[in-house]
């Protein structure tokens, strides 16, 4: 039903069957509640400051100085369980160890796992106003429904990065820059299928250059957990920098 009749139904319908009134009062008879402010006091704001200050997080590797850039609103899109939303958090962890600002901004539909995912992540000298990136100068597309759906949304003369171990498709764009990377597969010649989103990953660092790929490398330890993925991760960022080398860096 439309919003307006849905409400009308429930006015007719629910409300005689279910109407809304105090069925029971027995407020007089209950014991009263005990009270959890005495045994517990309220922090105060410094106090509550300090308690969120105490989380422990891995550090992340002093900053360098900050330099001009021009401005990357990215857009990495892909679905559920490819690392989109990891990709963009690691993204803008490297750009504020490099010294600059970020914003990272996911977005998921509800179906988590195989539905849709895509974060944006704005790198700056300057402060950041909003973390929504509309229209994105950099796409990094790691499945095909992403390419279609975003596009459009690219800033004339912005760059795509298409996984083309999945998309079939080329860029239909003459107006933007077009990256063509087997990410999945060099991911899977390692075994670790999920990591085509590193070599997505290196591949932006290594074309903008608006971060080092040493950045990227040096923080995959503190943000990945397990070992044997860190050791995956950055075979999988070695095998994207020689493809670069090899087939991409000459093109450009």
């Amino acid at each position: 039903m439309e919003p307006v009749k849905a409400l009308e139904w429930i006015t007719d319908n629910l409300e005689p069957v279910f109407p809304l009134k105090t069925f029971r009062d027995n407020s007089a008879e209950a014991k009263p509640l005990p009270d959890y402010s005495a045994e517990h006091p309220r922090l105060s704001d410094a106090e509550l400051l300090a308690l969120f200050h105490e989380e422990k997080e891995t550090p992340l590797p002093a900053g360098k100085a900050a330099r001009p850039v021009n401005d990357q609103f990215v857009k990495i899109s892909g679905f559920g369980g490819q690392g989109a939303l990891s990709a963009g958090s690691m993204l803008a962890k490297c750009a504020v160890a490099e010294g600059l600002t970020a914003t990272w901004l996911p977005s998921y539909g509800a179906e988590m796992r195989g539905g849709t995912a895509n974060t944006s992540v704005i790198i700056s000298s300057r402060e950041i106003g909003s973390p929504v990136v509309d229209t994105p100068n950099v796409l990094i597309a790691l499945n095909g429904p992403s390419l279609d759906v975003f596009e459009n949304a690219v800033r004339p003369g912005g760059t795509i990065i298409v996984n083309e171990s999945i998309i079939t498709r080329k860029v239909k764009r003459n107006d933007v820059a077009a990256i063509y990377l087997p990410a999945s597969d060099l991911a899977k010649k390692e075994g670790f299928i999920a990591g085509a989103n590193s070599a997505m990953l290196a591949i932006y660092i290594l074309a903008s250059k608006i971060i080092a790929i040493e950045t990227f490398r040096s923080l995959i330890p503190l943000t990945v957990k397990k070992k044997q993925l860190v050791d995956l991760n950055l075979k999988i960022v070695e095998n994207a920098e020689r493809y670069y080398r090899e087939k991409i860096a000459p093109a450009v």
